[in-house]
């Protein structure tokens, strides 16, 4: 015997199942999850031709790397700096803005180092970029990978 049910009476049992079905795996992500964090950056970066006073946004996305009998989990780090820039000494204004990604072990705590490119805002200047070095130090949850905090700081790049 066919019975007809309603739209509403579907979508109700739908979402009794699914309610029903997350109950029994806690409050832990499935593996490959990720979670988003943005941090505030700031800082002072001397280049060549000026002394340039940084501030930007950073967009950071983890996510959970499975181990297995040879290698520990790890944490897949996409970090995006959206909007980073300033004005120079000498009125010159500059942009800083890259993407990078960073494969780690996972820890509960992690100080990540990546270089960007600042360059001054006019024609042609990306071909006069510098570097700066942006650090992170970020707090996981070490069972799932999820982001927890994080700070960011923006300073010169002084490498030999």
């Amino acid at each position: 015997m066919y019975t007809q049910r309603s739209v509403v009476t579907v979508a109700a049992w739908l979402l009794v199942v699914g309610l029903c079905g997350g109950l029994g795996r806690g409050a832990a992500p499935a593996l490959g999850a990720s979670d988003t964090l943005v941090i505030p950056l700031s800082g002072k970066v001397t280049l060549a031709a000026d002394a340039v006073p940084l501030v930007g946004v950073a967009k950071i996305v983890s996510e959970l790397l499975p181990g297995d009998a040879t290698t520990p989990p790890g944490v897949l780090l996409s970090i995006r700096l959206l909007s980073g820039g300033g004005t120079g000494a000498r009125g010159t204004r500059y942009a800083a803005i890259a993407e990078v990604q960073r494969v780690r072990v996972l820890t509960s705590s992690d100080v990540v180092e990546i270089t960007v490119p600042v360059y001054p805002l006019v024609p042609g200047g990306i071909n006069k970029a510098e570097r700066a070095l942006v650090t992170f130090t970020l707090s996981l949850d070490p069972t799932t990978g999820l982001l927890n905090s994080g700070t960011g700081k923006l300073a010169t790049a002084n490498f030999q």
